[in-house]
């Protein structure tokens, strides 16, 4: 009795767990792939009279893919070799699934990549995933270029960030020629050609003293204005109102010049010179020993590879596309 009792307990167990792979295997069955169920002409037909409402007539698993990319989406990893997302668009995800009446479980791409085209024309990271359809769609913020649209389809941006370059400033130096960086070079050249001017305009209207030899009257000349010029002090008998006239002038635009020239080196003077030899992306590309440190397969790396590209082909293009 007692071993027909046993024997009857096991089979009734047998039956019970037989009986649960059974209910699991149609649970499963159940589920369809997202493939699956736009393929059914009540689901597609229901999605395109009311896409704002729209919800899945039978149960469906969708793959979602997601990566580490703060502050959209986070991921950390378990110690048993799981991990477990968070973030806006991980939320997204699940009201989504609530609403439409869908499953998903998350996955990462293997080589832990945004997503780039090979030179065998084969797609890495989250958007080679969607091309092999190892994910139904990603949760992460994954930036656009030509070559993604082309690949895979993108919902309404929800960031628009911009991105920089760190690049290193020059070590404070002393110019040895920083009295004359108050003014730009076409200026001196203008003071220099309006002494000229100046100078020879008296020597052309003024008669030549009878005491004094030609070369020191040209010298006097010379050296009165250029003491005007420079602020200092000096004794000359004008006699002609023409002459008035051109030395007020003369005395009036170096005054203003010789304040303005003042103010500004104290003003170069006061502050350290550091000079930044990196100002565009121009600049970047044609430094000789400048190295770029970046993550590979990026939307970054590959709009560098771009530039070099159109720096190659259209040198003149791409300078005005980097200021």
């Amino acid at each position: 009795m007692l071993e027909s009792t046993a024997q009857d307990t096991a089979h009734r167990e047998l039956r019970r767990a037989s009986s649960r792979c059974v209910e699991l295997r149609t649970k499963r069955m159940a589920f369809l792939t997202l493939k699956e169920a736009l393929n059914e002409e009540r689901t597609l037909g229901s999605l395109r009279r009311d896409p704002a409402r729209f919800r899945f007539l039978n149960s469906v698993h969708l793959v979602v893919a997601t990566k580490h990319g703060p502050p959209n989406s986070f991921v950390d990893d378990n110690e048993d070799g799981s991990f477990t997302a968070s973030g806006p668009l991980i939320d997204t995800v699940e009201v989504l699934a609530k609403s439409m009446n869908f499953t998903y479980s998350l996955v990462q791409p293997p080589d832990q990549e945004w997503g780039a085209r090979m030179a065998n024309g084969t797609w890495t990271g989250l958007v080679g995933m969607v091309m092999r359809n190892d994910a139904d769609l990603v949760a992460a913020t994954v930036c656009r270029s030509e070559a993604r649209d082309q690949a895979v389809d993108y919902a309404r941006a929800v960031r628009v960030a911009r991105g920089q370059m760190l690049a290193p400033n020059g070590s404070p130096s002393i110019d040895p020629w920083g009295f004359a960086n108050p003014f730009q070079p076409m200026v001196w050249l203008g003071l220099f050609l309006s002494l000229v001017a100046v100078w020879v305009t008296v020597l052309l209207m003024e008669r030549k003293p009878k005491y004094s030899s030609y070369s020191a009257w040209v010298q006097k000349n010379l050296f009165i204005y250029l003491r005007i010029g420079l602020n200092q002090s000096t004794r000359a008998k004008i006699t002609h109102e023409w002459k008035r006239l051109l030395t007020g002038s003369w005395m009036c635009l170096t005054v203003v010049l010789f304040w303005s020239y003042n103010c500004s080196l104290i003003s170069l003077l006061s502050s350290r010179i550091i000079t930044r030899p990196i100002q565009s992306l121009q600049d970047l590309v044609d430094h000789p020993s400048m190295g770029l440190i970046m993550e590979r397969n990026t939307i970054f790396s590959s709009f560098i590879e771009v530039l070099h590209h159109y720096q190659i082909e259209f040198p003149d293009l791409c300078s005005v596309l980097s200021k």
